[in-house]
Protein backbone atom coordinates (compact mmCIF):
# COMPACT_ATOMS: atom_id res chain seq x y z
CA UNK A 1 0.00 0.00 0.00
CA UNK A 2 3.08 2.46 1.00
CA UNK A 3 5.05 1.09 -1.79
CA UNK A 4 2.54 1.63 -4.72
CA UNK A 5 0.60 4.46 -3.56
CA UNK A 6 -2.93 2.93 -3.30
CA UNK A 7 -5.67 3.48 -0.83
CA UNK A 8 -6.38 1.45 1.72
CA UNK A 9 -9.92 0.44 0.32
CA UNK A 10 -7.77 -0.55 -2.53
CA UNK A 11 -5.69 -2.26 -1.02
CA UNK A 12 -8.09 -4.16 0.78
CA UNK A 13 -9.62 -4.76 -2.15
CA UNK A 14 -6.17 -6.60 -3.77
CA UNK A 15 -6.48 -8.40 -0.48
CA UNK A 16 -10.08 -9.86 -1.09
CA UNK A 17 -9.24 -10.71 -4.61
CA UNK A 18 -6.53 -12.40 -3.29
CA UNK A 19 -8.26 -14.59 -0.91
CA UNK A 20 -11.29 -15.49 -3.23
CA UNK A 21 -8.33 -16.80 -5.78
CA UNK A 22 -7.13 -18.60 -3.29
CA UNK A 23 -9.80 -20.40 -2.16
CA UNK A 24 -10.76 -21.50 -6.13
CA UNK A 25 -7.21 -23.02 -6.10
CA UNK A 26 -7.19 -25.18 -3.11
CA UNK A 27 -11.27 -26.35 -3.25
CA UNK A 28 -9.60 -27.34 -6.94
CA UNK A 29 -6.89 -29.15 -5.76
CA UNK A 30 -8.68 -30.93 -3.36
CA UNK A 31 -12.11 -32.04 -5.08
CA UNK A 32 -9.74 -32.99 -8.20
CA UNK A 33 -7.28 -35.43 -6.05
CA UNK A 34 -9.69 -36.22 -2.67
CA UNK A 35 -10.75 -39.36 -4.12
CA UNK A 36 -7.68 -40.61 -5.40
CA UNK A 37 -5.70 -39.91 -3.02
CA UNK A 38 -4.52 -41.67 0.40
CA UNK A 39 -4.04 -38.28 2.00
CA UNK A 40 -8.20 -37.63 1.91
CA UNK A 41 -8.35 -37.43 5.58
CA UNK A 42 -5.14 -35.02 6.18
CA UNK A 43 -6.53 -32.77 3.12
CA UNK A 44 -10.06 -32.38 4.54
CA UNK A 45 -8.52 -32.10 7.86
CA UNK A 46 -6.23 -29.24 6.11
CA UNK A 47 -8.89 -27.51 4.37
CA UNK A 48 -11.74 -27.44 7.28
CA UNK A 49 -8.66 -25.78 9.34
CA UNK A 50 -8.54 -22.98 6.88
CA UNK A 51 -12.81 -22.70 6.46
CA UNK A 52 -12.20 -22.31 10.43
CA UNK A 53 -9.72 -19.64 10.33
CA UNK A 54 -10.73 -17.65 7.41
CA UNK A 55 -14.23 -17.99 9.51
CA UNK A 56 -12.71 -16.55 12.37
CA UNK A 57 -10.47 -13.92 11.16
CA UNK A 58 -12.49 -12.58 8.32
CA UNK A 59 -13.57 -9.32 10.11
CA UNK A 60 -10.41 -9.07 12.25
CA UNK A 61 -8.21 -10.68 14.92
CA UNK A 62 -10.74 -9.69 17.90
CA UNK A 63 -8.30 -8.32 19.98
CA UNK A 64 -9.15 -5.01 21.77
CA UNK A 65 -12.30 -4.87 19.64
CA UNK A 66 -14.73 -4.00 21.76
CA UNK A 67 -17.79 -6.38 19.75
CA UNK A 68 -16.19 -9.75 20.63
CA UNK A 69 -17.10 -10.77 17.43
CA UNK A 70 -14.30 -13.54 17.31
CA UNK A 71 -14.80 -14.58 20.37
CA UNK A 72 -18.68 -15.17 20.05
CA UNK A 73 -17.59 -17.21 16.90
CA UNK A 74 -15.72 -19.30 18.37
CA UNK A 75 -17.89 -20.45 21.68
CA UNK A 76 -21.06 -21.19 18.95
CA UNK A 77 -19.30 -23.12 16.85
CA UNK A 78 -17.17 -25.42 19.70
CA UNK A 79 -19.99 -24.83 22.77
CA UNK A 80 -23.19 -24.13 21.53
CA UNK A 81 -25.15 -27.21 20.58
CA UNK A 82 -26.90 -27.30 16.78
CA UNK A 83 -31.14 -27.76 17.38
CA UNK A 84 -32.17 -30.21 15.48
CA UNK A 85 -36.24 -29.46 15.38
Amino acid sequence: MNETGASEEAAREHIRHLVRETWKKMNGEVFEDYPLSGFGPFLGACLNLARASHCFYEYGDGHGLPGHHTKDHLVSTIFESVPLD
